[in-house]
């Protein structure tokens, strides 16, 4: 997934007079597979092997595992503004940012991610 954003940023940071005719081409298929990723990533994320397990085992956290859920719908809709970027050549200068901007939420929503699996982990007394 930091590939395809990488990738991305590096199309949309490109001067209009760099630009090939599959420059926009690229871009679509980028963000088609970033899309496609990040949905699986969030699918796996919400099954109950893993936001399941965790509310049933610790339903103090139910709050914490619904703002993930919540956050994981406004990345898409992100995701999906930048898809719009991608394919309309007169928001192509804008797509460096979307994707640095999505970058920087992602990487957030994991840290966030990450801390619910610690406190989850050190309530079951099974923390690493």
């Amino acid at each position: 997934m930091t590939r395809v954003l990488a990738a991305l940023s590096e199309l949309g940071a490109r001067k209009p007079g760099a630009r090939t005719e599959c420059v926009p081409r690229a871009r679509e298929l980028l963000t088609h597979e970033l899309c496609v990723s990040l949905a699986a990533q969030f699918a796996d994320e919400e099954s109950e092997s893993y936001f399941g397990v965790i509310a049933r085992e610790a339903p103090w956290l139910a709050r914490e595992i619904d703002g993930m859920r919540d956050e994981h719908r406004r990345l898409l809709a992100c995701l999906s503004g930048l898809i719009l970027e991608a394919s309309d050549g007169a928001h192509a200068g804008t797509l460096a940012w979307g994707a640095e901007r999505l970058t920087l939420l992602l990487e957030l929503h994991e840290r966030k991610e990450g801390y619910l699996l610690r406190r989850f982990l050190h309530s079951t007394g099974t923390e690493a």
